[in-house]
């Protein structure tokens, strides 16, 4: 799944289209983690990216579990 979460981030052509892309579930975080941004892998696993120094750009931060167990 990472492998295509990758593929349609690279299809896109700034953070607002990725928006639109249901599939992604793109939603900031809160709290201590603000400023980040996740995206639904499988199950409780996400991808955690923050936004580079343009739209386009995309930084891949950390692919977690969502709870930490």
């Amino acid at each position: 799944m990472y492998i295509r979460r990758i593929e349609m981030l690279q299809a896109v052509k700034d953070f607002q289209d990725a928006y639109q892309r249901p599939a992604l579930r793109l939603h900031p975080l809160r709290s201590s983690r603000r400023g980040e941004l996740s995206i639904y892998l499988v199950g409780r696993w996400r991808l955690i990216v923050t936004q580079g120094a343009t739209e386009e750009t995309v930084i891949i931060e950390e692919v977690s579990d969502h709870y930490d167990d």
